[in-house]
């Protein structure tokens, strides 16, 4: 069994932008803004999402739910801090948590890793 065999997922890869300062006038610029593009700049990357740490934060006046994972991707794919990462097969939404690491094999493969996390709010009823 090979490593691409292993990548049993695939996912979107969006990268973070700065947008445009906005001018508050007399000559002050407000903070910067940042944001995703509409159309993923890396598509239907082959990977695999390990298996997930999940925690539930008690808030007023909703609950936070926050899940971890582990992302495996093919060595040399593009990955950047806080980038956007959309998991086509299960439609949910990730935002890159830690710089991406390459892990490199003795035969001259490997893969690249990073944690990935997701927030989800529960609302009362």
């Amino acid at each position: 069994m090979s490593f691409s065999d292993f990548l049993d997922h695939t996912c979107d890869i969006y990268h973070i932008a700065r947008g445009e300062d906005k001018d508050l006038g007399f000559g002050l610029t407000g903070e910067p803004s940042f944001d995703y593009p509409d159309e993923p700049d890396i598509l239907n990357v082959a990977c695999h999402f390990n298996s997930t740490s999940t925690t539930l934060n008690q808030n007023e006046p909703k609950d936070e739910l926050l899940i971890r994972t582990k992302l495996n991707l093919p060595l040399g794919t593009d990955l950047r801090l806080l980038d956007k990462v959309i998991w086509n097969d299960e439609g949910l939404e990730y935002t890159v948590i830690s710089p991406p690491r390459p892990v490199r094999n003795k035969m001259g493969g490997g893969h690249v890793y990073a944690y990935v996390e997701r927030k989800g709010v529960q609302t009362p009823l």
